[in-house]
């Protein structure tokens, strides 16, 4: 990264919100997949129900570990951002000292 750093900060800010809002979506969508799974019971003796209670059954594994990894990396840009800004205030402390 450059020594102005002042730049990258709203580039992670803008990776932070659009994550955010990622995750957001990522769990209006799983409750629709979960209201889905609710159904399942009606149909389940059928080899679509079968099917469908499979593939809901791997959304909710896979729907978890793709949270937790948004999760960990919004957490590992804001760690960036905030050591960023630090970095730009010191240097801003130790021009001015």
């Amino acid at each position: 990264m450059s020594q102005n750093t002042g730049g990258d900060v709203p580039i992670l800010d803008n990776i932070i919100q659009k994550t955010a809002l990622v995750k957001q979506n990522m769990q209006a969508l799983d409750l629709q997949v979960r209201s889905i799974g609710d159904q399942i019971p009606a149909v389940a003796d059928l080899d679509a129900g079968r099917i469908l209670s499979d593939s809901v059954g791997d959304w909710n594994q896979r729907f978890q570990l793709i949270l937790n990894q948004l999760e960990e990396m919004n957490g590992r840009v804001i760690g960036v951002r905030n050591q960023l800004i630090q970095t730009g205030s010191d240097s801003v402390q130790t021009a001015n000292s």
